[in-house]
């Protein structure tokens, strides 16, 4: 599904869960599966359980808990990922210091030796760890793996291991990805792979809006497989007419979508736009700071309140 913001797109997720626990809940239970709903954030993840009214059918999560989910039982497999990652980091990391010039600066020296010992330390120690664990930074002698290893990790294991592959189709029959744009491309490559090694068992939905993404590395388009079926939204409840029409100005130099008013014709919202181009420099905090002071003196004077939104571009 692509969507632009204000159309409903996560209103629509949570219909299509609810959807598939009223006509599957037998079978799933059944089978001791669970439908799968992966996110970007915490609180995104809260919002949409507390949506469904935290059903026991629904695992939702966000991604990097998702994923540890998956590959949690698995601790010889993650053993043997998290050495092999251990060795690669030290042989880098000794590799950088033999490469070292004379123009290399001090506290880059140190880094690169404090590194190299701390890592020749996880190579001696991280075989014998009986039971990793998830954290926010990686520390594999002491049993830590970081967000970073979850989303090279996982990905890689179901990538090359056709058994965890089918185990991830049986236990989840059904995935539904939100926020897709953002979604890190090797983690979609995954679920694709499933989706494919597995396509009567396994149903993959996607969820986002490439105008909306936020990070870099998202993988923004979802390209569509043989037999999948892009659904659209061009309705926008949230917004009126003059917004609608810079927000379409934009899209049409990107992906086209053009939204339309999603409430009535007799039920229009008035409401009006400023739009500034400023200088991507060192001013633009100062440049902020005009435009919100100039905002507040007219939108006072028209009577309305006033919000600023920022965006990079490009235009």
């Amino acid at each position: 599904m692509v969507a632009g913001a204000g159309s409903g797109k996560t209103t629509s997720l949570v219909k299509a869960l609810a959807h598939v626990v009223d006509s599957r809940s037998a079978a799933l239970r059944a089978n001791a599966q669970k439908i799968a709903c992966i996110t970007y954030t915490e609180v995104a993840a809260g919002e949409i359980a507390d949506e469904l009214a935290h059903d026991p059918l629904v695992h939702v999560s966000t991604i990097h808990s998702f994923l540890w989910t998956l590959i949690q039982p698995f601790q010889t497999d993650i053993r043997r990922w998290a050495a092999a990652r251990v060795r690669a980091r030290h042989a880098d990391a000794r590799d950088e210091e033999a490469a070292f010039t004379d123009r290399v600066g001090q506290a880059r020296r140190e880094k690169v030796e404090e590194q190299i010992r701390r890592f020749a330390d996880d190579v001696s120690r991280v075989e014998h760890v009986e039971r990793f664990t998830y954290g926010v930074g990686s520390r594999y002698s002491r049993e830590i793996l970081g967000h970073e290893d979850i989303t090279t990790m996982v990905p890689d294991l179901i990538l090359g291991k056709p058994l965890l592959s089918k185990l991830v189709a049986h236990q989840y029959p059904m995935v539904f990805v939100d926020e897709s744009q953002d979604t890190l491309e090797h983690v979609v490559a995954c679920l694709r792979h499933v989706a494919q090694q597995h396509p009567d068992e396994f149903c993959l939905g996607f969820f986002g809006d490439p105008m909306q993404k936020i990070y870099v590395r998202g993988d923004g388009v979802i390209r569509l497989d043989d037999g999948w079926q892009l659904v659209t939204k061009p309705e926008n409840y949230r917004s009126p007419q003059p917004v609608l029409d810079v927000v379409n100005a934009i899209g049409a130099q990107d992906d086209g979508l053009r939204q339309v008013p999603g409430l009535p014709r007799d039920r229009p919202r008035p409401g009006e736009v400023d739009f500034f181009v400023l200088p991507a420099d060192e001013s633009r905090k100062t440049n902020l700071d005009l435009v919100r002071r100039w905002l507040a003196n007219t939108t006072q004077a028209r009577g309305r309140d006033t919000k600023v939104a920022t965006s990079p571009g490009p235009w």
